[in-house]
Parts: C-alpha cells; structure tokens; sequence
C-alpha cells in the first residue's frame, strides 16, 4: 500500500494561533512544546499555523531525514514549513503502530533516499514524495497487537537506560566532589582565611587568583559556521569536548584553506586548555590531540602561564563545582548560551604551588581515571541498549517478529 492510501495531507490553518504550540523531535516525536526542551525562538504569531488533530502524522520536512516526524498524541498547532497528514476515515490506523512504523530506523532511512536536497543536511521530504512511499499495512488487530508488544519492550529498555543514566549523573557528582576536594585543598589540615567568598579557606601557600592571572593569551574560533568538508582539517565545537574525554564521533572538517585563515586568529597546540563558552558552557580540557584541529566560537583557546600553574591544573580546577558555577553566572543568554571571553577570565580558582600542584594531578589521574571507565562503561550500555531498541522496533513493524509468540 502507499502511505496516499492511508492518509491525506490536512491543510486547516489556525485563524488565532490560541491551539496549544507542538514541537517535532528525532528523540520524543510529536508532542506540547511546553514540555520540551527547545532552544529555538519561538515566533510572535502564530497565526497561519497548521492545525493537527490528535492521530494525524507531522513530519518536520527538514529534518525527516534523521527522524524528525511522529503521531501526535496531542491536538494543537505546528509551523506552516511542516506537514501534516491524517488517516483516512476508512483506513485501518492504529496511532501507536505508526509512530513506531514511520520513526523505525528503517523507514528513515528510506525517507532519506528518497528526500531531495544538495546537501544532506539539507534535505527535504516533500507531500507528493512521502505519498507515493509504500508502507506496510497489517490488518487492524495485528497492529494493536505490535503496539502492545513494542509498549512493553521499550518501557523495559527505557527503564534500563533511565538507570544508567542516573549513575552517570551520580559518578559525575563523585567525580566532582573528589576533584573539588583535591583543587581546593579540603584534604588538607592546616588552612587560612581568604578573602574570596568562592575560597574562603586554603591552605598555606595557596592564592586564589583570577583566570586573567595564569594565562598568557586566549581567543575564540571563527564567529561563523565554516562551509564543512567530508575530508580536511578537524574542527571542534563545545559538544566535542567533555569533562572526562574527547567526543570525537560527530566532529566536522574544514578545508585547509579554512584551517590556515583561522589559524591567524589562534593555533590551538598541546598543552592549551580548551574551555567552552558556547552551548554547554564552562566545560575545561587539556588539548592533548596529536593532529592539528581548529575550533569554532564556541570553544575558548586558554594560553597557559606554566611557570603559575600546570594545564592539567589549570583544566581541573575549572571543572570544580566553584569554578563551573562561577562560568554558569558569567554565562549570557536565555537560548544562546555565552561565556565571553571578558567575562571567563574573571573566574577565580586556586593556585597552589607547582610542586603540589603536580601532586594533586597525579593524584586526580588516578582518582578520575576509576570514575571515568565506570562512566565510559555506562555510555557503551546505554548506545547498545539503544541499539537495540531500535532493531526490536523495526523487526516488529516489519513483521520478523511474531509477537503472539513473544508475548
């Protein structure tokens, strides 16, 4: 059957825009924007919207491609630019077999090769395209029965994940709270009163100094996005770099041209810290990469002063709890997040003599190093779980699964 079969495309606008505000995600399908977390603006009128039933499919075109689109389990309104499609009224549709249908894994992609576009993340899906695909069609019953069948399946996954999860959330709060106690000298006896309320006692010897002090230079990547390359020079963002490694997978390139214009800004070279100031801010790493690489605005290039204090110092104490919160109120924006560069360098952490501070990262290495592979041993559960989450919908959908035997 093809999906004109099965559905029509609704073109009912909203004449006040009072219907409640949908939002389409790859993660969470179709539901209130209220109750997601968007960072996009949201338009002054809403007049001319489109009205959705609760049933009928919104695709955003855009974004089909990684699975953007979903069954609306709500009545209300979604942007003009997406479309809408409701079920025929002789057509056999279970909502919740086709929302798990048309998010599979497989369906998407399909909806990918047929989308048009120059660049993938361009591509669109058009009404006359998406009504010509085929789609399976169950009879009514059996429908029923994959939705029961993937409803258990995937709570159980979700609760799975929804675990991991909270460790992670609970190794990271012991992470920081070992750091916190090593960078601000809470492990040690003897300390004196200061007069900073961020450190208010540390140990004999010890300076609570602001960043401007212990570096000798900083700079930002280029204040635009760089037309991207399959192959070329990496070009890191803040999602790139985390607290316990590098996150590398969905790294873009740019052409060595690019690479070699905004090297005249900065060089990012061994021994900087990167400190993100876009996005997820107050994120510090040690620039350890053997390759050349450059970043984009959202990341801070710290040039470290290393005869006041080492890197691997310098990244710790800006990832304890009083520095990251200091980064957090120097941060600016309600949905574009920054920590400009005149605003970080006004962070204060401590500044232990260099001996002890090469004491304290030997000591961290191996403190952090336990909670890091718990941590990264989490993430792999999590990605496989998801994995396979996705690989029991899209048996279920298309039929390799009889769930009357796996109920």
């Amino acid at each position: 059957m093809r999906n004109k079969e099965l559905l029509f495309e609704a073109q009912t606008l909203s004449t006040d825009g009072s219907e409640e505000l949908l939002s389409v995600s790859h993660l969470t399908g179709v539901g209130p924007r209220s109750e997601k977390n968007v960072t996009m603006t949201k338009a002054e009128s809403l007049d001319g919207y489109r009205v959705v039933e609760q049933g009928d499919l919104v695709i955003n075109t855009m974004w089909a491609w990684m699975g953007a689109l979903g069954v609306a389990r709500h009545a209300g309104i979604v942007s003009p630019a997406y479309g809408v499609y409701r079920p025929r009224p002789s057509a056999p549709f279970e909502p919740r077999f086709f929302d798990y249908l048309y998010r599979s894994t497989e369906y998407v992609m399909e909806m990918n090769r047929v989308s048009r576009g120059i660049w993938s993340s361009r591509l669109r899906i058009y009404p006359e395209v998406f009504l010509r695909m085929a789609v399976p069609m169950p009879p009514l019953e059996e429908q029923r029965a994959i939705a029961d069948y993937l409803d258990r399946e995937t709570a159980r996954i979700d609760t799975l994940i929804e675990e991991q999860q909270r460790l992670i959330e609970m190794l990271r709060e012991r992470r920081q709270a070992v750091v916190h106690r090593s960078v601000g000298g809470l492990d040690r006896i003897a300390c004196r009163p200061t007069n900073d309320s961020w450190w208010p006692k540390l140990p004999e010897g010890w300076a609570p100094l602001r960043l401007r002090r212990v570096i000798r230079g900083l700079a930002d990547g280029p204040h635009f996005s760089p037309n991207y390359v399959d192959e070329g020079v990496m070009f890191l963002s803040a999602r790139n770099i985390r607290v316990d490694g590098w996150s590398l997978d969905d790294a873009k390139f740019v052409s060595e041209e690019d690479y070699l214009e905004f090297s005249k800004r900065v060089v990012p070279e061994p021994g900087d810290v990167l400190y993100t100031k876009g996005g997820t801010t107050g994120i510090a790493r040690v620039v350890d990469l053997d390759f050349p690489f450059q970043v984009w605005v959202h990341v801070a290039v710290l040039k470290v002063r290393r005869d006041l204090v080492d890197p691997h110092f310098l990244a710790y104490a800006l990832n304890s709890p009083p520095c990251y919160e200091q980064s957090q109120l120097f941060t600016r924006g309600a949905t574009n997040n920054d920590l400009g560069l005149t605003r970080m360098v006004n962070i204060v952490l401590p500044v232990p003599p260099l001996e002890q501070q090469r004491q304290i990262i030997a000591t961290l290495d191996q403190q952090t190093a336990k909670i890091d592979t718990l941590i990264t041993e989490s993430r792999q559960f999590i990605e496989l779980a998801r994995e396979r989450r996705s690989a029991v919908i899209t048996a279920a959908v298309t039929g390799q699964i009889d769930v009357r035997e796996a109920a």
